[in-house]
């Protein structure tokens, strides 16, 4: 016997990589990056304000107070999109929603509640004139140029599988289309005299085919799912090759056990990718006591035979 770690190793070294396709991003939920993407552009792309309030010199504030607030001239109002049209000097300011760009001049940005807006707006004043409350330090509530992400900095590696956070984060970089793995086409046969399909009239001595969906659901989203409804395979090598043209990926869960009808593993035993019987017993006592489920169990069990036949494109 080997051990499943031994055969986990023997299985794997049979992959090779799918061919790759150029996809948009949206269409890429699942699937994994055929390429390293690096940034074109720094996020943000310009000095911004990370607050609304007003867009001021901090050399203009340096002991404003409660008691002894300093009092700026109002230029202009520049929200989120738009382009400053005035330069602030230490007497003036320009009120700035979050995501604006930093006016020329500006070097802080004071929030609204450091400000005398909310009595102003109250009794329905224009806001010609602003007061600050606070001294204000450079660079305060200002997001540079590149702070999230620089130019050229490598965002999603080759290998990564894509999700939606990934998705968000390659637009924020202007990225419409990727290089992905193309998905795998999955077949699964069930293999057992004993078994019908889900929704058949149970009679003596038949069973419900569980193992075929089961192992369905745990393949990646997207995946192409061949499943066979022939539970009972007779010639199961001229049936592999009539209706899995394409496959790579092909798990034969078997509920045959290991009596002599066990069609199965007489047709592995002529091929190529033949394992040596597996020995689950350490494993078992080590993924069953740090967590792992009993499904986990029987679906590796399951999978252990298809092992022997695996066939990768």
């Amino acid at each position: 016997m080997i051990t499943v770690e031994e055969a986990l190793s023997t299985i794997l070294s049979a992959f090779n990589p799918l061919p790759s396709s150029r996809m948009s991003i949206l269409n890429t939920l699942g699937q994994v990056v055929a390429e390293n993407i690096t940034s074109k552009i720094d996020v943000p792309s310009f000095k911004n304000s990370a607050m609304d309030g007003y867009a001021i010199n901090s050399n203009s504030c340096t002991k404003s107070s409660s008691q002894t607030p300093t009092i700026l001239s109002v230029l202009e109002t520049v929200g989120a999109g738009e382009t400053p049209k005035d330069n602030v000097s230490p007497t003036t300011a320009i009120r700035i929603m979050t995501g604006a760009p930093i006016p020329n001049g500006a070097d802080a940005v004071v929030p609204f509640e450091n400000t005398n807006e909310t009595e102003l707006l109250s009794k329905n004043l224009p806001l010609k004139t602003i007061k600050i409350f606070k001294k204000v330090d450079s660079g305060q509530y200002i997001r540079s140029a590149g702070e999230d992400i620089s130019s050229g900095q490598l965002i999603v590696s080759k290998g990564t599988v894509v999700t939606p956070p990934i998705i968000g984060l390659l637009s924020s970089i202007g990225v419409k289309s990727i290089s992905v793995t193309k998905k795998p086409i999955v077949a699964i046969i069930s293999t057992g005299s004993e078994l019908i399909e889900s929704g058949s009239n149970l009679s003596e001595s038949k069973i419900y085919d569980s193992n075929q969906l089961a192992i369905s659901v745990l393949t990646n989203p997207g995946d192409e799912i061949v499943c066979s409804e022939g539970a009972h395979i007779l010639n199961y090598e001229k049936a592999a090759a009539a209706q899995l043209s394409g496959v790579q990926i092909r798990p034969i869960p078997s509920n045959d056990g290991m009596f002599s009808k066990e069609v199965v593993e007489e047709v592995i035993e002529r091929s190529k990718y033949h394992l040596p019987k597996i020995s689950l017993l350490s494993w078992e006592n080590t993924h069953l006591s740090s967590g792992g489920s009993i499904l986990d169990h029987d679906m590796f069990v399951s999978t252990s035979n298809y092992a022997k036949e695996k066939e990768l494109g």
